[in-house]
């Protein structure tokens, strides 16, 4: 394959200063489906049973791995934001409070949570909730990242 140009990137403190808390960044709707939940066990090597063979209340639906509802839902509620500003995953929290259930459709929105300095490095807080279709909280997807304060080149 022929090499791209290298692409220079602005600065994400300029990106970042433009974000405010409580700005939405993101919206998604996941129906999870079985085939969802053996792709996602493949792909992490997670084969327990309680996620592959469960059946809850005999009705049929499978539990999910807990992380598999924030992998899916990456790239409508984050990527949009953070590759228009460069930056570093500093830490990241799930907070699991029900089942994910094959079956079932989850929505969640993205959201700056908060903003902060911490020696001379700036640091945004994105956090999504997601919510079954009863409107109980069901994930909570909590994200800080470290904002790249210089221009970066990009060599594709």
């Amino acid at each position: 394959s022929t090499p791209k140009e290298a692409v220079a990137v602005p600065s994400g403190r300029e990106i970042a200063e433009t974000l405010s808390v409580g700005d939405v960044v993101g919206e998604v709707a996941v129906t999870v489906t079985d085939a969802m939940v053996d792709a996602y066990a493949a792909a992490v090597g997670d084969f327990n049973p309680l996620f592959i063979f469960m059946e809850k209340d005999g009705a049929g639906a499978r539990s999910a791995h807990p992380e598999l509802l924030p992998k899916f839902a990456m790239d409508s509620l984050w990527l949009p934001t953070f590759e228009r500003m460069p930056n570093i995953r500093a830490k990241q929290a799930y907070t699991y409070l029900e089942p994910v259930q094959t079956g079932l459709t989850y929505r969640a929105t993205g959201y700056v949570a908060e903003k902060y300095e911490k020696r001379g490095r700036l640091f945004v807080v994105f956090e999504a909730i997601f919510k079954d279709a009863k409107g109980r909280e069901v994930l909570r997807d909590r994200r800080t990242q470290l904002v790249l304060s210089e221009e970066v080149t990009i060599k594709n």
